[in-house]
């Protein structure tokens, strides 16, 4: 019997029911209105334009280019007869960042090429064009938002990241085509309802909590010598100063003493510093500020920025932010979850549709099977295996629903291992990242715990999905046969580790 090192296993063993069967939902840290606010800047330099592309291979997007003259051992898969080369393959690898090689490799990008060309022919099937001028005209907005001030300087920095002009103006024009292709025939189509956002604000409650929060001004009289000072005045007179205005000061005339004499950066608004919450000031100032009273001017505070006076404008206390506060924001979570599956769905069944053949080389067999017997693809991490309390080892898939390569094997994956839960051998679960939901079970779960979050950063600290974790001594990033198109072979390999697993 394996050593036990998890106490843990699944009391349910049967597969999930279909995600239209139940609503799924998505923890989101909620602190306050300026959380839910997007942020923009279009003042970065060409690093942007690396991390867009690095983004679009993890988002679908992946970018190839045609050869006129193909010969046929240099074939990757064909989609509806339209080639993708190998060189095509070489060259995105090329171009991925080392950080992310460790869970996109050639299996990975061959994918990602089908999955364009097919956007690209659906786009051509739909009279979805782009034109010149278009792409143009984002170009030169990515020229203008560089922050480089010459075009040779842009282009030397495209070079620095293995790019190109051309390649730029190839990915744009496929951005812009199947942006202008899903807002045609998909986008449209999904629709948030008042249920989806109720449902979403319900299970979701714990994380639109918020602290309790106060809303106040001061007036700050800094010195020589104090923290972001610019004043030339003694420490000595810095107090004199403020003791007078202490006498001085009302809950009336508070903001026009700051106006007039606060030497802070909130001065000139009246010293009004908003609603803030525990934590975000400096202790003495914010012991004072939660003690107060709303309209109650402080005694003189003194902090390293110099000495102060503060008034509280009002108070909120600590509870539920109420649905209307975060109701845009839900709507734009809900909106991202269900385009997300929607757009998963809608690649599929462009594959269903299409003829997709995979070059031989890349089996290196004369037909479609491959033979496993050993394992071939997964890493022995050399540690003992993980058990649950009875000692039965414990598989686990981390996935999420907006993954193809995911959904690729989701199924192969859920099936094959619920034969040896049915059996009683092992336990497993298939952890979806994005919804905390075990497909393994019947009921819907919302979170995965701190232990499996842990367990999932262990043994791939970079986030790759998908990951499996086979009684932690067996491992593998990524889909193993996907490139060949042969499930059979993952699922022959599944069986060959679980075995292997209950050996010990």
């Amino acid at each position: 019997m394996a050593k036990k090192t998890i106490k843990k296993k699944i009391s349910k063993k049967t597969i999930k029911k279909s995600k239209s069967q139940s609503k799924r939902s998505t923890k989101t840290k909620i602190v306050g209105k300026k959380k839910l606010q997007k942020l923009t800047d279009n003042k970065q330099k060409i690093i942007t334009i690396a991390i867009l592309i690095t983004i679009a291979v993890i988002a679908w997007f992946l970018l190839g280019q045609n050869n006129l003259f193909i010969k046929e051992d240099n074939v990757a898969a064909t989609v509806n007869g339209k080639a993708i080369t190998t060189q095509q393959v070489s060259e995105q690898l090329v171009r991925i960042p080392p950080e992310y090689l460790a869970f996109v490799n050639e299996s990975v990008v061959l994918q990602q090429l089908i999955d364009e060309e097919l956007l690209i022919q659906e786009a051509a099937s739909q009279d979805v064009t782009i034109s010149q001028s278009e792409v143009d005209q984002v170009m030169q907005v990515a020229r203008q938002t560089s922050g480089f001030e010459t075009d040779e300087a842009f282009e030397a920095a495209l070079k620095d990241q293995n790019l190109s002009l051309e390649f730029l103006q190839d990915f744009y024009y496929k951005n812009l085509l199947f942006t202008k292709l899903l807002n045609k025939t998909l986008l449209p189509t999904i629709e948030v309802t008042a249920q989806e956002i109720q449902d979403f604000y319900t299970q979701n409650a714990q994380q639109f909590l918020k602290d309790e929060q106060v809303k106040a001004s001061h007036i700050l009289i800094c010195y020589e010598g104090a923290l972001n000072c610019q004043s030339t005045i003694s420490q000595v007179d810095a107090l004199a100063q403020i003791n007078e205005l202490k006498d001085e000061a009302t809950s009336e005339n508070f903001a026009e003493l700051a106006k007039e004499h606060s030497t802070g950066p909130s001065g000139p608004n009246g010293g009004d510093l908003g609603f803030f919450g525990r934590g975000a000031m400096v202790p003495e100032f914010e012991t004072t500020a939660f003690e107060l009273e709303v309209g109650e001017v402080s005694d003189v505070v003194e902090t390293q920025f110099g000495y102060h006076l503060i008034i509280v404008n009002d108070k909120v206390p600590a509870g539920l932010q109420a649905l209307s506060e975060v109701q845009d924001f839900i709507i734009e979570q809900v909106r991202a979850q269900k385009q997300q599956s929607e757009y998963t769905q809608y690649i599929e069944d462009l594959r269903e549709k299409a003829t997709i053949k995979y070059g031989a080389q890349k089996t290196g067999q004369t037909d479609d099977t491959i033979k496993i017997t050993e394992i071939t693809t997964f890493e022995d991490t050399g540690e003992e295996i993980c058990v649950d309390e009875l000692g039965k080892p414990i598989v686990r898939l981390f996935s999420t629903t907006w993954c193809p390569h995911c959904k690729w094997i989701q199924k192969t994956f859920d099936r094959t291992v619920s034969e040896y839960v049915d059996q009683g051998l092992i336990t497993a679960y298939h952890w979806e990242l994005d919804t905390k939901d075990d497909t393994l079970t019947s009921i819907v779960e919302t979170t995965v715990s701190v232990e499996e979050q842990q367990l999932f950063q262990k043994y791939n600290p970079r986030g790759g999905v998908p990951t499996f974790v086979f009684g932690c001594k067996y491992i593998r990033l990524g889909n193993g046969y996907e490139q060949q198109n042969d499930l059979d072979a993952e699922e022959a390999e599944f069986r060959v580790v679980i075995e292997k697993l209950l050996e010990n």
